[in-house]
């Protein structure tokens, strides 16, 4: 929202309102680091299947026993593997999960469990 004042001191809001289909279109770029108990409950193998074609980049297990994952996409489609790595698959127990949104780079075409870290 902006918020104008014109010579009288009145003061007029502008809202931009964007639609449902303008949020969707937006591809974004996200670092997300998940600890707890995360690895050996196929957490990479449920998330490949969650991010489905949708999403792409590449998710690793880490030397400390996080899974650190990079993504990209439609803001719709990483927010719903966001919300995913909150809870993870039935065996895991997610302590916290960090996101870091980057910059988007187009880099990607598919989404790939890549070696350890």
């Amino acid at each position: 929202m902006e918020i104008h004042t014109y010579g009288t001191g009145t003061v007029f809001q502008e809202m931009t309102i964007r639609s449902s289909r303008e949020v969707k279109k937006r591809f974004v770029h996200v670092h997300i680091y998940i600890t707890g108990k995360v690895q050996g409950v196929y957490f990479r193998q449920n998330m490949k299947q969650v991010a489905g074609k949708s999403v792409q980049g590449w998710v690793r297990n880490r030397a400390d026993g996080s899974v650190e994952a990079v993504i990209e996409g439609r803001q719709s489609e990483i927010n719903k593997i966001i919300e995913w790595s909150y809870k993870g698959p039935k065996t895991a127990i997610v302590e916290n999960v960090d996101i870091k949104n980057e910059n988007y780079t187009g880099d990607f075409s598919s989404f790939e469990i890549v070696p350890d870290y």
